[in-house]
């Protein structure tokens, strides 16, 4: 079957080359590459093209990645798309051990694996992060059972799945549709709920992808918008909180969760400077969840300071 790999980027040009050489690196073949150019202003471009014709660049004005994202998968002609953020890796057997996972279970529409933090530039060489990841056809993955099944529920309390871990079927993206462009941010956890919708998730039990940790990337930025509970809150106004197999998180796991979403926005706009985004947060992590001391605490900061400068 051939893998589409989707790879968004925007000012990726010191990360992209290494992110495509893992992908050509995979014993795993037909392949395609596909990189979707949001707009850079850096030789982002340039250093792809250099990656070899295997490669095809598209280009197109900034965006975001959500859009290049969906870009990515309407230029796709593989039966399997893959996704792999431009300053992500890929460790050795990643491909093979999910295409072949999902030959042996046609009923499954997703397949994504166990990854980690790659701490750079502190660790420079990814295969020193994880040692042992060598490809080992003769020992392929188990399945992870706490991040398999019908998954809705469980992704409502985390986002479990990371985008440079997923493997799809065509057919799940043709129903799912594109990712929503409305969101700057979570869009990729907004798509694997509307996902958990319509297929199973399986979980590969190794380690085989890496998530380059920059102080730079877009999910380390404060916004005036809430995405993360948006996003959550979005999909219990759909859907509910029942999974297609009925299963529910438990309901104080899930009041929690919508309460922290909140305070830990509250806390990051403090840090940040913006007493009125967070106290509008605090009061919404309190009214979700009224048993947790730290939004109190934020609001009496906020009222301390204002004193202060009265």
């Amino acid at each position: 079957m051939l893998v589409s790999v989707v790879i968004p980027a925007y000012n990726d040009s010191a990360f992209i080359a290494q992110a495509i050489g893992s992908v050509l690196a995979q014993s795993y073949r037909p392949l395609e590459i596909i990189v979707v150019d949001d707009g850079s202003t850096d030789d982002t471009v340039a250093v792809a093209r250099a990656c070899g014709e295997g490669v095809r660049v598209i280009e197109q004005p900034n965006s975001g990645s959500a859009v290049a994202r969906t870009r990515g998968m309407q230029e796709a002609r593989g039966q399997l798309i893959a996704f792999l953020d431009a300053d992500d890796y890929w460790l050795p057997g990643k491909l093979a051990a999910q295409v072949a996972h999902l030959k042996r279970h046609p009923h499954v529409g997703a397949v994504y694996c166990d990854w980690c933090e790659w701490p750079w530039p502190r660790v420079p060489d990814p295969l020193d992060v994880v040692p042992d990841a060598l490809e080992s056809p003769d020992t392929p993955p188990g399945v992870d059972p706490a991040g398999s099944g019908w998954i809705y529920a469980r992704l409502l309390l985390d986002c479990i799945v990371h985008t440079s871990t997923v493997v799809l079927r065509r057919e799940i993206v043709e129903r799912v549709g594109p990712f929503d462009s409305r969101l700057r941010k979570g869009q990729d956890y907004d798509y694997w709920l509307r996902c958990s919708r319509v297929t199973e998730f399986h979980k590969l039990d190794r380690i085989l992808s890496l998530y380059r940790i920059r102080s730079d990337s877009i999910t380390r930025r404060i916004t005036p918008t809430n995405y993360a509970a948006l996003v959550v809150e979005g999909a219990l106004a759909n859907w509910g909180s029942a999974g297609p197999d009925g299963t529910r998180p438990p309901a104080l796991a899930l009041a929690r969760r919508r309460a922290y979403l909140w305070r830990d926005f509250a806390a990051n706009h403090l840090v940040g400077g913006d007493k009125r985004v967070a106290v509008t947060a605090a009061l919404r992590a309190l009214a979700r969840w009224p048993f947790d001391p730290i939004p109190a605490v934020i609001l009496a900061r906020v009222v301390r300071r204002a004193l202060a400068g009265a």
